[in-house]
């Protein structure tokens, strides 16, 4: 009852809220609340907000907040309430819709991520905001393996953000998921020159190499990438399987295993174990790695080989 008292409460400051956007730049005046939610004290913190003046209760960093309370209370109905009400308030804002991009995306639910962010780059006012929602939707593109349109979203964004890092990576990504391996090489090396000392530039350089099939031009910069990010657990996937096919098992199994080791969810990793296990000739310990592999999510994220495998030799 308690929860869904201050919901209302929270509610119930709504009609103001055209008055409260010229807030948006204002201090947080919720610091107290933060401080009760970092000790863990959750009721207190939902008395503080009880305390709170109207006007400062529908300060987005306060209504985000108060989701976070709810969330770590496992009020969930809540907090995704709560956290809707963001964007309600706050229409122009990109803050709302990213918190519930961030959701939908931590459920895997990318078609409403998709929704919410392309929602939000239609109704903010600055180009950063808009910027930031369409670079979202793009990385969410890449990862569905809807390329295509990525790339769309990212070309328009490189056009009037020419020099923006973050942009020119997923650009990059998206053009190695089409295949279009010198365009993306042409990216990285280009981002190597700004940001030497990148470890995603330098793993993304890496991966370019090994499919274009240059092996040993794409270890050193995996092995930097290493030095500089020692659990860089995607380094480590892409160093073995470099050592795979250049010969070199025993260094190819210790480098998965280590990838392994560092990120268990890790399905490309257990698929590259299985491609060096075939080699060792041990299709029992191959055929594990790539039913794991698959139960990680390996098809759904990469490519449909492993199933492939799994018939030839898991049956």
């Amino acid at each position: 009852m308690k929860r869904l008292k201050v919901l209302a409460l929270l509610l119930s400051v709504l009609p103001i809220a055209s008055s409260a956007q010229k807030a948006q730049e204002t201090p947080l005046c919720c610091s107290k609340m933060q401080s009760l939610y970092e000790e863990n004290k959750y009721t207190e913190a939902l008395q503080q907000f009880e305390r709170l003046e109207k006007g400062c209760a529908v300060q987005a960093p306060c209504i985000e907040l108060m989701g976070d309370i709810y969330a770590a209370l496992e009020a969930y109905p809540e907090a995704f309430a709560t956290y809707q009400l963001i964007e309600k308030v706050y229409p122009t804002q990109a803050r709302g819709y990213i918190v519930m991009g961030a959701l939908y995306r931590e459920a895997k639910n990318w078609a409403a991520a998709i929704e919410e962010y392309t929602k939000g780059a239609q109704n903010v006012l600055t180009d950063e905001d808009r910027k930031q929602l369409i670079l979202k939707r793009a990385t969410i593109y890449s990862k569905t393996r809807r390329f295509g349109e990525a790339v769309a979203d990212l070309e328009n964004l490189n056009q009037r953000f020419p020099d923006e890092k973050g942009i020119l990576i997923e650009l990059g990504i998206a053009y190695s998921g089409q295949k279009k391996w010198p365009q993306a090489l042409d990216i990285y090396q280009k981002l190597h020159k700004t940001y030497p000392q990148s470890t995603v530039v330098l793993t993304n350089l890496g991966d370019i190499y090994q499919s274009l099939e240059k092996y040993v031009e794409a270890e050193p910069y995996l092995l930097q990438a290493i030095e500089i990010k020692p659990d860089n657990n995607v380094a480590y996937t892409n160093l073995g399987y470099g050592k795979l096919k250049m010969g070199d098992l025993s260094g190819a199994l210790k480098a998965i295993e280590k990838a392994i080791e560092l990120d268990a969810e890790n399905g490309f990793a257990y698929r590259n174990r299985g491609l060096i296990y075939l080699e060792m000739k041990d299709p029992e310990k191959a055929c594990r790695s790539f039913l794991v592999a698959e139960q990680k999510g390996y098809s759904e994220m990469y490519d449909d080989d492993v199933k492939a495998l799994i018939q030839q030799y898991c049956q």
